[in-house]
Order: structure tokens, then C-alpha cells, then sequence
């Protein structure tokens, strides 16, 4: 049996605390959330293990944890869990379930502490040349000293991927979901009123990407991503909008226990009715992310990591344009 080697980084915290709205805390933990899996995403590799385990420790700086111009920075310290399963099932089938703890505890700023479950289930199958898969994917995210940003994420989504080339491989994925923000009222007709109901949203993306090993020790992959979201808040339609996300991704293995990992990320959201503050033209955010680190293998079941994230968002709105700097180091047992 096989495993894969796992690694997680510290979380980019996209936790805005000065904003005009008034309600920003909700929308910053979304993009926290979909930052969280794009970072597991990042140092996870396919793999055949039918059972595996990881847990890790770790500890860095945030120059600017609440996302905002004041730049206000923390120490943190993380951890995690994952649970990985994968069974054979009728034919060339089968069947997989995922499970992340990831627990970040921020020393000062401690609205930003948060704890996210993460569950996904899979049917997969091979359809002719084509791989084939189904499923159920669940966040939930939970801040112990902010309820207002708590919430489930429920999604299903479908692929079909399969070989271009020999050692060419892409795949379109599609998701549609509901995010159920537990403890945060809809905004109602007026930016300091709210609805009974709590705020939901419903999403839905296209996702495709293609990757190739351009040689044995070095990884190439490129994502582009389509969603539009569309929340019950009435006033301005706060959370309606579309984004386009491209991510290219580079790994390389220097040799056996040495590897390096960089990825870019351009995000662009377009609001389709929310104002800049005090002007009558529309949000436009365009976030641009830059990771680089490397991960060094001490024996069969240990490694350890250093990582830099660099974030900036250059929004139309200058409450919402903010610079981010982000080292993480840490230790990792898989068993």
C-alpha cells in the first residue's frame, strides 16, 4: 500500500472587521472557507491508499488578519486532522470519503479563531475513456467568538475527466450548492435592517482544469473557475454577484525527501447591483494571491514545511483594498 504525502499551510483569514456595510464578517468567511480547501487542494496528491490518516502542526504570522487597511497582524497556530478512504466497489467503481479537521487559533485577534469540518463523499467510475464522478460535499465552519460568521455549506457535484495525451489529463467539474449561515440574518430593504430568515446563498460554478507532468518530478496544472452566487439579501441585491478564478499551479521535486510548491491565483468578483461606498457605480474586487514554500521529508512518516502567501485586493472600493503576508512552518505525521 502506497501513501500520499499531505501538507497543509496556514489559512489566508479573509476576516473584514472595518467595512461601510456593516455586514462584511459573513462575506469575508466565504471566501475564507473556499481559501482553506484551495490550500489542502495545493498538497494533496492522487493517490490508491483505501485508508489514511495525516495530522499536523503548525505555526505562523499574519500581517493582516481582518483583511483590512489597517494591516492589524497575529500569531497563530493551526491544526489538522484528515481522514482519507477509498473502496473498491462493483466493477471498475468505487467509493471514497474525506474528512478535514483544520483548527486555527489566532493569539490576539481571536474573532478570527475558527474550526472547520470538512466531508465529502464520492461514487466514481470509469464511463468508456472517460472517468466519471458524483457526490456530496459539506462545510462546516464555526467561530467561537463570532457566531455571526457561522455556517453549512451543502453542495453535489458531478465530473468527467480523462487523457488527452499519455500523461495529459483535464477535467470539467460542476457544483451548485446552498450556504446556510446559521446565526446571521438576511439583510432586509435598507443596509441596517434585517429580514427573520437567516442569510442563505445559492451557488453554482463550473470548474475545468488540465493538468501534466512534464517530467516525472515536475507538475503543471491550470484552473479556471465560473460561479455565480446568489444570496436572500434584498438590499442591493448585497451578495449577488459572478467571479472568475484562473490558478496556475507548479510543483517540482528538487529529489527524493525535497519538494517545492508554487501557485498563482487571480479571483474577480463582480457585484451586479452593490455600490462602492458613497458612489452610485459598481463593486468590482479583483483579488490576486501568490504561495510558494517547500516541504522536506525527515523519514517514511514526518515532514516539515515553510511556507509565504502573499494577498492583495485591489478593489474599486477603498475600504475593501487591503495587502496580506503570510509564514507558516510546520511539522507533519502520517500514519
Amino acid at each position: 500500500m502506497r501513501y500520499r504525502h499531505i501538507f497543509l499551510t496556514a489559512l489566508l483569514f479573509l476576516v473584514i472587521s472595518f467595512s461601510w456595510h456593516g455586514d462584511s464578517f459573513s462575506e469575508v468567511t466565504e471566501e475564507k472557507e473556499e481559501k482553506t480547501l484551495e490550500v489542502q487542494k495545493l498538497m494533496k496528491r492522487p493517490y490508491s491508499p483505501r485508508l489514511s490518516f495525516i495530522s499536523g502542526l503548525f505555526t505562523g504570522y499574519d500581517s493582516n488578519v481582518n483583511l483590512s487597511p489597517e494591516s492589524e497582524g497575529d500569531m497563530f497556530e493551526e491544526f489538522l486532522f484528515s481522514l482519507n478512504v477509498r473502496k473498491p466497489w462493483i466493477g471498475e467503481s468505487k467509493l471514497t470519503f474525506d474528512y478535514d479537521m483544520d483548527v486555527v487559533n489566532y493569539n490576539d485577534i481571536t474573532d478570527g479563531t475558527s474550526i472547520l469540518n470538512h466531508v465529502r463523499l464520492g461514487a466514481h467510475k470509469k464511463l468508456f475513456s472517460f472517468n466519471a464522478g458524483a457526490g456530496y460535499d459539506l462545510g462546516i465552519v464555526n467561530y467561537p467568538y463570532n457566531d455571526d460568521g457561522n455556517y453549512l455549506f451543502h453542495k453535489g457535484f458531478f465530473y468527467l475527466g480523462n487523457y488527452l495525451l499519455k500523461n495529459l489529463y483535464h477535467k470539467l467539474l460542476f457544483e451548485a450548492g446552498l450556504k446556510d449561515y446559521r446565526d446571521k440574518k438576511a439583510l432586509s430593504d435598507t443596509i441596517d435592517t434585517y429580514q427573520g430568515d437567516e442569510r442563505e446563498d445559492k451557488r453554482q460554478s463550473v470548474e475545468y482544469s488540465i493538468l501534466t507532468y512534464l517530467k516525472k518530478s515536475l507538475l503543471l496544472k491550470l484552473k479556471a473557475k465560473f460561479s455565480v452566487n446568489n444570496s436572500n439579501a434584498r438590499y442591493l441585491d448585497f451578495y449577488d454577484y459572478n467571479s472568475y478564478q484562473i490558478s496556475p499551479r507548479l510543483d517540482y521535486k528538487l529529489r527524493k525527501d525535497l519538494e517545492v510548491f508554487s501557485r498563482f491565483t487571480y479571483l474577480r468578483k463582480d457585484y451586479k447591483s452593490r455600490d462602492v461606498t458613497s458612489e452610485n457605480y459598481k463593486q468590482e474586487d479583483d483579488i490576486y494571491a501568490a504561495t510558494a514554500g517547500m516541504r522536506y521529508r525527515l523519514n517514511k512518516n514526518n515532514a516539515v514545511s515553510l511556507f509565504y502567501t502573499y494577498r492583495n485586493n485591489s478593489s474599486n472600493d477603498s475600504l475593501e483594498k487591503y495587502t496580506e503576508n503570510v509564514v507558516t512552518m510546520g511539522w507533519q505525521f502520517k500514519f
